[in-house]
């Protein structure tokens, strides 16, 4: 699990190492172990009984998880393990506990205090990648390394009481590891932790920002409305004529139909493409469908149609942070080269 190369960026290279001391450093390793030992404890309790459920939903687990990374065959399955430290045993252990999770995390039980035993690290390892915490914490690392390599100057150097506060929990940990590199790679993680928000503090400059409102000024409407979902086509088609024609409200409309009116504040950039273009042309007072909706016939009451701007706190976390994945993905595709992905 330790030393194995995840990606370059720049100059630098990340390593497995770094993933898990950022996952120590951030309390997530800890909350792995115990759902781990909960898991194993509770799996201990069954005494071996068959569960054709359990080994079903596990099976289809590991399915789902082999189609997602386009593993065809068993060899490509196991090199792919292999490369991350893992048998398939492992693995597929991992993703059977995973099925006891939610009966396991309400079991207090927790696990002794470390350093751990070889076998359950290697489990606890075995859920950090199967969990999906693997890859957030690699792609995070990365965007933050390239984050870092396009600032100007010298990084700020870590807070030395952090620094030694998290160097005390990896010799708890892991004794096995060498002080000094764990330290450098402490604190280099401690400097990439601001990295982003430096680089939005020089990148988002009001110029900037005014920039890309224009440009996505269409995709950032967003609408104050009432919708309505209806088991079947002519209960929508009923429900429109009493609005439009009846002068009923959306909602009691709906509520002759035996469904209910929500309210919702919808934005364009987040409806399907197919939703995107009558909502948009849409006015207030207006009333749309029935149209399709999550697979339901819904109808659409647009109270309020809000226009951007920057004096509007969401639009400005809107454009703000669009701008910054825009030029961190960009660079992301040059500096970056992945070696491992999980």
């Amino acid at each position: 699990m330790f030393g194995r190369t995840v990606f370059t960026a720049a100059d630098q290279t990340f390593l497995t190492d770094d993933l898990i001391l950022a996952a120590l450093s951030d309390g997530r390793w800890d909350v792995l172990r115990h759902h781990v030992r909960a898991a194993l404890e509770l799996d201990h309790a069954r005494g071996g009984a068959q569960d054709p459920e359990l080994d079903a939903a596990s099976d289809q687990a590991a399915a789902d998880f082999r189609y997602a990374r386009d593993l065809i065959s068993a060899e490509d399955t196991n090199a792919w393990l292999l490369a991350r430290g893992l048998s398939v045993e492992d693995w597929y252990d991992a993703l059977r506990r995973r099925h006891l999770e939610e009966e396991a995390r309400a079991r207090p039980i927790m696990p002794p205090a470390p350093p751990d035993p070889s076998d359950f690290l290697q489990s606890v390892w075995g859920e950090f990648v199967v969990s999906g915490m693997a890859t957030e914490l690699a792609e995070l690392l990365a965007r933050q390394a390239v984050a870092q390599a396009l600032l100007p100057g010298e990084p700020p150097a870590p807070d030395p009481a952090a620094l030694a506060e998290d160097l005390a929990l990896v010799r708890e940990h892991f004794p096995q590891l060498d002080a000094a590199e764990a330290r450098t790679r402490l604190g280099r993680l401690m400097t990439l932790a601001s990295a982003v928000s430096r680089l939005a503090d020089v990148m988002l400059t009001p110029e900037a920002l005014r920039k890309e409102l224009e440009h996505r000024a269409l995709d950032l409407v967003h609408l104050s409305c009432e919708v309505a979902l209806f088991d079947d086509a002519p209960r929508a088609r009923e429900a429109a004529l009493c609005v439009r024609e009846d002068g009923l409200s959306l909602a009691e409309a709906a509520e002759e139909a035996h469904t209910e009116a929500q309210e919702a504040e919808l934005w364009i950039d987040e409806l399907p493409p197919d939703l995107r273009t009558p909502l948009r042309s849409a006015g207030p007072g207006e009333l749309l469908g029935p149209i399709a909706w999550e697979g339901q016939p819904a109808l659409v009451y647009v109270h309020e149609k809000h226009r951007p701007t920057l004096d509007d706190p969401a639009v400005r976390d809107r454009v703000e942070q669009g701008l910054l994945d825009r030029l961190l993905q960009d660079r992301m595709e040059t500096l970056v080269t992945w070696q491992l992905k999980f």
